[in-house]
Formats: C-alpha cells, structure tokens, sequence
C-alpha cells in the first residue's frame, strides 16, 4: 500500500473544505510551498504547505500493521489585518477538526499540535504558521 503524500492531502483537504463566507467571502492561495512561488500578498491571501518531518514505525502494532507519523505546517499569510488572519486560522482549524478522525485521504488521523506568530508588524506582514500532525496504519502484506 502506498500512502499519499502528506502535503497533497493537506491541501486537498483545505482546498475541498474552505467556506468562503467564512473568510470575507474569500479564498486564499492555497498550495504546496514549491508550487505556489512567488506571490504578491497584496493581491489575496496564501495558504501554503510543507513537510517538516516524518516517522515510520514499522511493526507497531504486531507483525502486519506499522505505523507513520507526519508533521506538516500550514503557513497562513495576508496583508490585510491581523482579524483577517484570525479568520484565516479559524477556517483552518474548523476544517482539521470537522476532519480529525475521518479526513477523507490515507491518513487516519489528522490534528492540530502547535501554531507560531510570524507577524512582521513593520512590514504589515501578517502571518501564522500552524504545524499538523497526521498518522497512518498501513497494513503490511
């Protein structure tokens, strides 16, 4: 069995989930961090994606079920205000938990650890990162 890889699922999982009119009747840039690029944030807000870490466990569970586990940070960005990334935020956290137990992808479990306030306040830069743990049970044939 081959498991997605996390970042994928992440995004789609935001992507299939956001409710626009619960961020000002919009929707960010949403995407990995290598496919987004460059963008200008003066022209929407961005959502991106990266891996941090991961961990395999084989035999976890007995001789035919291993366990992995993926941390993955959701990097939130706007130069709007700093309520408007709240907004950003509470769209992403109903999201992971509306989905924490059955997120719809190769993951069985998808959840929230730890967020860090990156906001540059001279630069009206404002910005969270929000790091995601997911963990899988994969079946060894």
């Amino acid at each position: 069995m081959v498991i997605a890889d996390p970042v994928a699922a992440i995004v789609t999982l935001i992507t299939d989930n956001w409710v626009t009119g619960n961020v000002d009747d919009t929707t960010p840039s949403i995407d990995e961090s290598w496919d987004l690029g460059k963008v200008n944030l003066q022209r929407g807000d961005v959502v991106r994606c990266y891996e941090v870490s991961g961990v395999h466990a084989p035999g976890t569970f007995g001789k035919s079920l291993d366990m992995g586990s993926w941390r993955v940070s959701i990097d939130m960005s706007t130069a709007s205000s700093r309520s408007r990334l709240r907004k950003l935020y509470g769209e992403v956290i109903r999201i992971l938990r509306a989905n924490e137990t059955s997120p719809g992808t190769d993951y069985a479990l998808v959840r929230a650890i730890s967020r860090n306030d990156l906001t540059d306040k001279q630069q009206r830069w404002f910005r969270y990162v929000l790091d995601v743990d997911l963990t899988s049970f994969e079946e060894v044939s």
